[in-house]
């Protein structure tokens, strides 16, 4: 199985508008994020192609993953894909794309976590686990113990949902192999203390 991230940046509505998909891209490749993942919903095939290759072409070493859409990933030359909970089996797309593939799910339950388990997942990512914008009235009190849960299955989990500094020490304390985000990993001011903190407080 491929090496799951440690840290999943997921594009924002932001990030994917004109030129700050590049900065965006460049941004993390140089602070050293894992990888990143190309989420629009809303795009035609050809939009998220598009957003894909551009992404591709200013960051070489961060891992590329296009959301729902491997065959999108394959032609944009992508490093894996990101599948919604019931989205395409697993098991069924490693028999035709690159062994070294990255295969993500994401899940809402330790029932998920334990589904994308049995289906050969790298990883799986969990939430929302704090209240976030992105998704208003999904979570009200914080989800660690059931993070826990799922941390303890044995599939790396990163936990999604209203990441913010002040609450890694708890993630990781849950098990969380390490954290995906949209706000988080924007190319903002401060990216380059957000990923020196997910290095220090998610260290092996």
């Amino acid at each position: 199985m491929a090496s799951p991230p440690r840290m999943l940046a997921v594009s924002g509505d932001e990030a994917l508008a004109g030129e700050a998909l590049e900065r965006w891209a460049a941004a993390l490749e140089r602070y050293g994020v894992d990888a990143m993942e190309i989420r629009d919903k809303q795009a035609t095939d050809r939009e998220l192609y598009d957003s894909a290759r551009r992404a591709r072409a200013v960051a070489r070493r961060t891992k590329l993953l296009v959301n729902r859409r491997a065959d999108i990933a394959l032609a944009a030359s992508a490093d894996g894909v990101h599948l919604s909970h019931d989205g395409f089996p697993i098991e069924r797309l490693r028999s035709s794309l690159p062994e070294e593939w990255i295969f993500g799910r994401s899940t809402h339950s330790v029932e998920e976590v334990a589904a994308a388990q049995r289906e050969g997942a790298d990883y799986a990512v969990f939430g929302p686990v704090y209240p976030t914008p992105s998704k208003p009235g999904a979570v009200g009190a914080p989800r660690l113990e059931e993070l826990a849960r799922a941390c303890q299955l044995g599939l790396p989990v990163l936990a999604i949902g209203g990441v913010a500094l002040a609450n890694l020490e708890s993630i990781a304390r849950a098990g969380a192999h390490g954290v995906a985000a949209i706000r988080y990993f924007s190319a903002s001011g401060q990216l380059a203390e957000h990923v020196q903190a997910v290095r220090e407080t998610f260290s092996s």
